[in-house]
């Protein structure tokens, strides 16, 4: 497959310009996206409650847990220092 040089001449200009068209628009942006406007929240709550109640969940079941366990071992002493002193 044999180009003429008028082809190869026009595939370099399409090359050549395409390329350039790429640099362009990587090098300088577009002047329609220099202004970006910035619009503020729409509401701006405090999530303080919440994180609160949580911590508040959170505490309230380890503090069941351990009580319960605290009161099993209790209860069951003297099998745990049976089982400790084997």
């Amino acid at each position: 497959m044999r180009c003429s040089n008028a082809e190869r001449g026009q595939r370099r200009m399409r090359n050549r310009s395409v390329g350039a068209r790429v640099i362009g628009a990587t090098v300088a942006p577009s002047p329609e996206n220099l202004l970006q406007l910035v619009v503020p929240a729409s509401t701006a709550d405090s999530d303080k409650s919440s994180v609160l109640q949580q911590s508040l969940l959170i505490g309230l079941v380890a503090g069941l847990v351990l009580g319960f366990a605290l009161a099993l071992l209790r209860a069951n002493w003297y099998l745990v220092r049976g089982a400790l002193a084997r």
